[in-house]
């Protein structure tokens, strides 16, 4: 029995062959370059540049949400932009500099590796790492509570 595509002139390609010209145009259409229009003129990289010159210092995403409601930033529909927006345009900027968040849990705590945690452990109890070999598969907050007493206490 022959299935759909062995047949001559269907393929997964709905129902157009590879032989087909339309196939071949559609894929020729894809590679044609397109003119470029700019999403930020130079007057709006100039008010980012302005604001990073004022601050003195890496812009957060804070700064975004500042810069992204100014009037003088709207979008060509006259839409304020997102801050996601600004920063990605400041990452691509060479003369500005843009420091991302630090991340965080969902409950506010640091991010550390259990390796790490077993490192303090192990230095704050006064025993080799390798004694305390398989205690990076214990739950993180038995880690941390662990570490909390060896080091603190």
């Amino acid at each position: 029995m022959k299935k759909a595509l062995d047949t001559p002139g269907l393929s997964r390609y709905k129902g157009a062959s590879r032989a087909d010209g339309p196939l071949e145009i559609k894929r020729k259409e894809l590679f044609i370059a397109k003119e470029k229009t700019p999403n930020y003129s130079p007057a709006q990289e100039q008010v980012i540049r302005d604001v990073f010159a004022a601050k003195g210092s890496a812009l957060t995403f804070e700064d975004c949400a500042v810069i992204a409601a100014r009037p003088d930033m709207f979008d060509a529909d006259g839409n304020a932009r997102k801050p996601r927006s600004i920063a990605a345009k400041i990452s691509r900027m060479d003369d500005v500099a843009y420091k991302a968040k630090e991340p965080t849990r969902k409950d506010g705590s640091e991010i550390a590796k259990k390796a790490d945690l077993v490192k303090a452990i192990a230095a704050g109890a006064g025993v080799s790492l390798a004694s305390l070999d398989g205690l990076e598969k214990a739950p993180r907050e038995t880690l941390v509570t662990l570490r909390n007493a060896v080091v603190n206490g």
